[in-house]
């Protein structure tokens, strides 16, 4: 099946799904430890390691499943999505905002 799936699938494609499997794995059964995962792919930039993975766009993949995944953990874990409304955390929305607003 390997080899089929050599012959009729690019290796980097593969690889990709391996990586996001992995990743699926460690966000569901540990978030923090998806999150830590994630900042390593970023920090070590695999596309410009390994240019055949560039057109999957590693980082950003990664970044979305952790994303989504985190959001249905999240979802299980509390019954729906909350938000933490402590000064700091508000000081940030409000950066965030500025930011959109600013950016054209």
């Amino acid at each position: 099946m390997v080899g089929l799936a050599l012959a009729v699938v690019k290796i980097p494609l593969i690889v990709g799904a391996i990586i996001a499997g992995l990743m699926a794995f460690f966000v569901v059964r540990h978030p923090y430890v998806g999150l830590l995962a994630y900042l390593m792919i970023f920090s070590l930039r695999l596309a410009e390691l390994f240019p055949v993975l560039a057109p999957l766009r590693p980082e950003r993949t990664i970044g979305m499943i952790t994303f989504g995944l985190l959001l249905l953990a999240q979802i299980r874990r509390h019954g729906g999505i909350t938000f933490d409304r402590s000064k700091p955390t508000l000081h940030f929305y409000f950066l965030i905002l500025a930011a959109f607003l600013t950016v054209p």
